[in-house]
């Protein structure tokens, strides 16, 4: 299955840094979300990159991480035009690619 970043971003529209007190989800969430592999609002890195190797076989462990780390870190910062930016590169990522 091959998802489609603009389907993501129709489906899940307002991404927002976690707090501990708002409702709400970030960007990565939406592909444990569609895939009902992990129904959590904010992700660890190690949930995220989990859902990235299902969602993108190509993807290793290592890779898979580092992509979860960085869609993470822009999210939190309330950079979701970035967080949607690498996890586009996340699902199309293929190691020739590199």
């Amino acid at each position: 299955m091959t998802l489609d970043i603009e389907a993501l971003r129709e489906f899940f529209p307002n991404p927002m840094a976690a707090s501990p007190t708002l409702p709400g989800y970030c960007v990565g969430a939406s592909v444990g979300k569609v895939l009902n592999l992990a129904a959590v609002d904010f992700p660890s890195p190690n949930i995220l990159g989990y859902t990235l190797r299902h969602a993108n076989q190509r993807l290793t462990v290592e890779k898979s991480l580092e992509f979860a780390h960085e869609v993470i870190y822009c999210n939190d910062r309330s950079s979701f035009e970035a967080a949607w930016a690498i996890l586009d590169e996340a699902l199309k990522w293929n190691e020739v690619s590199e």
